[in-house]
């Protein structure tokens, strides 16, 4: 069976129903302080920008919900969810798996947040978002690149890691749901020789491992 093919692109603005889908599944704790009206808000915001991966599959089950319908606070909230992918299914839009959010500041970009569905995971799509936020952001003349990553989430400081990204502080209680510290992590100026031959390499890698994934970002 042929592997399922996906494109990582800016988002637009009918993926945005898709992206607070994904943000409520991945960030279950934390997607109440971004909601739709959020992500719409982020069109008009001209330091914002937001990737997604998308692939013309209609793998949507209503059963990877369940799990949060049984909660009595979001049970009615979720159905109304539902109903509301449905309809965008319906319209034969992309199928969102994946996003990531950036926001350009003062020649930084700092990645807001970096998403993939459950069932996804594993098949290179975070790794192929990451990729594309780096490209992008070169072409933005950004000097570097910044974030906060929860410190019990080993698998993203690996990837962040394996791209350049190392340790520079922590946020204490950061997290307001559990009060889980946040580790601060940037990379190395994207300038720098070092630093973009690295990249080459590791995007030439990701290229080679998954030539299913395909970046349309320019």
């Amino acid at each position: 069976m042929q592997d399922p093919k996906y494109t990582v692109r800016l988002m637009k603005e009918e993926d945005v129903p898709q992206v607070t889908e994904i943000d409520r599944e991945v960030f279950p704790t934390e997607w109440m302080f971004r909601l739709s009206s959020s992500y719409y808000k982020e069109f008009k915001n001209p330091l914002a920008y937001y990737l997604v991966a998308s692939t013309q599959s209609d793998a949507f089950t209503k059963s990877k919900m369940l799990s949060l319908t049984q909660l009595p606070l979001f049970k009615d909230f979720f159905n109304n969810a539902h109903d509301d992918y449905r309809e965008e299914q319906n319209s034969q839009n992309p199928y969102i798996v994946g996003f990531a959010g950036l926001w350009m500041m003062a020649h930084n970009a700092h990645i807001m947040s970096l998403a993939v569905r459950d069932r996804y995971r594993n098949q290179g799509i975070g790794e192929a978002l990451l990729i594309a936020v780096t490209e992008l952001v070169s072409n933005l003349d950004a000097n570097m690149i910044t974030l906060e990553v929860r410190s019990s989430n080993d698998v993203a400081q690996a990837l962040y890691k394996k791209h350049g990204f190392r340790e520079v502080g922590y946020r204490s209680r950061y997290y307001s749901d559990n009060g889980e510290d946040a580790v601060i992590m940037n990379t190395d100026s994207l300038s720098t020789a070092s630093f973009q031959l690295s990249f080459r390499i590791l995007k030439e890698e990701h290229i080679r491992k998954y030539n299913n994934i395909s970046l349309e970002i320019s």
